[in-house]
C-alpha cells in the first residue's frame, strides 16, 4: 500500500486526510493514477490545557479495514 496524507492546521483545529492506494506493481493507465483503497479524514479542534482532544474520524471513501 502507498499513502499520501495531507495536513490542514489553522488556529482553531487540526485536519488530516489519507488517501490509501494499493501498492503499484506496473505503471496505471488511469487518468487519476490509480485504484483507491480508502480515503479517510480525522479532524481534532482546538481543546484547552488539562483536556483531552476529541478526535472525529470520517470515513470518505473505500474501506479501511484494520487502519482505523
Amino acid at each position: 500500500m502507498s499513502l499520501k496524507i495531507v495536513v490542514h492546521a489553522t488556529s482553531e483545529f487540526l485536519e488530516t486526510e489519507f488517501v490509501c492506494i494499493p501498492r503499484p506493481i506496473e505503471r496505471s493507465d488511469r487518468p487519476d493514477g490509480a485504484a483507491l483503497s480508502y480515503r479517510v479524514k480525522s479532524r481534532a479542534d482546538v481543546w484547552k490545557n488539562g483536556e483531552a482532544p476529541r478526535l472525529q474520524m470520517q470515513i470518505l471513501e473505500g474501506d479501511p479495514k484494520f487502519s482505523v
